[in-house]
């Protein structure tokens, strides 16, 4: 649950990979999340940036090892739905928990 703002800029970078396309990505916004010890919501402030270089398959090796590919199908194709999701994915951490004074495992816990 939450609101989720973006923003996607395409934009030719000259200086950097034979001027290929570069695609910037910023994810921002408050979501409600469960905290990963006591099981009750928490809010998370989502703040996330990318940049993405568009490539094929096929040119994918050839790509720099500094760049975050974003991997196209054959016809070029972009979903952008599909880029929002996983840049909102790639901010929220792999374990999130209220802090120790705010969780109510913990204080629970430390009552007893």
């Amino acid at each position: 649950q939450g609101e989720v703002a973006y923003q996607i800029d395409f934009t030719r970078e000259n200086n950097h990979y034979n001027g290929d396309m570069q695609v910037k990505v910023a994810v921002s916004g408050l979501i409600w999340l469960r905290c990963q010890r006591c099981y009750e919501k928490m809010s998370f402030n989502l703040q996330h940036e990318s940049v993405l270089w568009p490539v094929t398959e096929g040119r994918l090796m050839d790509m720099p090892r500094d760049r975050e590919p974003l991997v196209m199908d054959s016809d070029c194709t972009v979903i952008l739905k599909d880029i929002i999701e996983e840049e909102v994915l790639l901010a929220i951490p792999t374990i999130l928990m209220h802090p120790d004074d705010a969780c109510a495992l913990v204080s629970t816990r430390d009552a007893k």
